[in-house]
């Protein structure tokens, strides 16, 4: 029943495991490696193989989802480019992890959660800066950028688009990193 008002209400995304929560603890494993290297000086090579080595755990630990393992290839790629000390392009990550992805599994392109997790990233990578003229709030543009890309499939998988999930997703976002 909760399953079913989260979705009704469009802030079931916010609790199920994405690319946010990949996000989470690979910035948190960052800053507590960061913190750890001013006790313990680390070699950059030994903190990017931990990094790498948590994002593949947690991808382990929560299961492998077309969304989480949309995230684990774009961070994966983001701690290359990091790591080679070159500026990586967002969107070919993206592309990246949705090549890899279908050549895995191509039957993903007509499931919902795959192409829901691309389409708000491409939202966020492509169009939040858009959102900031309406929405100065960084966090706010990304959330309409986000929510705004994946309406018409909400549509055509859900039947419904629901505008209290649209306006309650940007204070909810902040709840759901701090816990």
């Amino acid at each position: 029943g909760q399953s079913s008002v989260l979705a009704q209400s469009g802030i079931m995304h916010l609790f199920a495991v994405s690319g946010l929560h990949v996000g989470y603890v690979t910035l948190l494993a960052a800053w507590l490696l960061r913190g750890l290297g001013r006790l313990l000086p680390l070699p950059g090579w030994l903190r990017f193989l931990v990094l790498v080595a948590l994002v593949v755990f947690f991808c382990l630990v929560v299961g492998p989802t077309p969304s989480v393992l949309r995230a684990a290839v774009m961070t994966l790629a983001a701690l290359l480019a990091l790591a080679g000390e070159r500026g990586g392009h967002s969107g070919c990550a993206l592309i990246l992890a949705a090549f890899l992805l279908l050549l895995w599994q191509p039957g993903w392109l007509r499931e919902p959660g795959f192409l829901l997790s691309f389409l708000a990233t491409a939202g966020i990578l492509f169009t939040a800066s858009w959102w900031q003229v309406l929405a100065p709030s960084p966090l706010l543009s990304v959330s309409l950028a986000a929510q705004f890309m994946i309406m018409p499939l909400l549509v055509y998988f859900f039947n419904t688009v629901s505008l209290v999930g649209l306006l309650a997703s940007p204070f909810l976002l902040c709840g759901a990193g701090l816990v």
